[in-house]
């Protein structure tokens, strides 16, 4: 439990610190990207999932979106939270974040190659769960070749930053 009350200790730092933060230095009050490779990708994507009103975008490259895989089977109230794959299985059809959601932009891709078969596995997993509830993204499954690796993620990232900022 202390470490889950950690990392939302750590969530909650980033949303009501440091967002509005960025908001008052840069001017800027629209919604904010977020964007991550492995770890960090897991924590852009939880952090637009759970706050759609702060962020509209997401760049996930390599994410593990089930929070299961990572808690070696425990579970509580803030697992669930934190876990995409739970906390959107568990929205109802009708909730307001949905339609939040689909004005975002959500794309989360993986490769097919060396460790990346748990962040194919919860990305397949998430997927499903936001088919059933209508949420729109874009889930890219890149080639075999293709490993949970920086040189990976450089190139994907220019990729889909290039699609994103036109």
């Amino acid at each position: 439990r202390h470490r889950m009350e950690r990392h939302e200790a750590w969530f909650r730092y980033l949303t009501d610190e440091l967002t509005p933060f960025i908001h008052q230095d840069t001017g800027w009050q629209g919604r904010l990207m977020t964007t991550g490779c492995s770890m960090g990708a897991t924590h852009a994507a939880n952090l637009l999932f759970r706050r759609p009103d702060l962020y509209d975008t997401v760049i996930g490259l390599s994410g593990a979106y089930d929070a299961a895989w990572l808690m070696d089977g425990y579970t509580d109230d803030l697992v669930h939270l934190n876990s995409p794959v739970s906390s959107v299985s568990a929205m109802p059809h009708d909730h307001p974040y949905i339609d939040m959601l689909n004005s975002c932009t959500i794309i989360l891709c993986a490769g097919r190659g060396a460790w990346e078969e748990q962040m194919l596995h919860s990305m397949g997993l998430l997927q499903r769960a936001m088919n059933e509830k209508g949420i729109n993204a874009w889930f890219d499954y890149w080639g075999e070749d293709v490993n949970h690796d920086w040189p990976w993620w450089r190139i994907q990232l220019a990729y889909f930053l290039s699609k994103v900022m036109g």
